[in-house]
């Protein structure tokens, strides 16, 4: 689990508190319409509804940002593959 204790103050003497440890992935695409990415998104958010997914198509690379306490590329990149667009891990 990446859960990660951290000291908060007036805990009511339990001094700790559990916090999510969020992973960022940002991806290269060649997803170019609203429309698909909100297709795709609703998608990737039915294999991952824990995380906060979003494309930025203004940008050159066509971004897909991932965030989730795991995220395992591969399977990303396959889901959008299935659907008949690129996609890679931006480094």
């Amino acid at each position: 689990m990446n859960d990660l204790l951290a000291a908060r103050p007036n805990t009511g003497g339990h001094g700790f508190s559990r916090l999510k440890v969020m992973i960022v992935e940002v991806f290269k695409t060649n997803v170019d319409e609203i429309k698909i990415a909100e297709k795709l998104v609703k998608q990737l958010l039915g294999y991952f509804p824990d995380s906060l997914i979003n494309f930025d198509l203004e940008d050159c690379d066509k971004i897909l940002r991932v965030e989730a306490a795991t995220i395992v590329p591969e399977q990303i990149i396959a889901i959008l593959k299935s659907n008949g667009y690129s996609c890679k891990v931006l480094i």
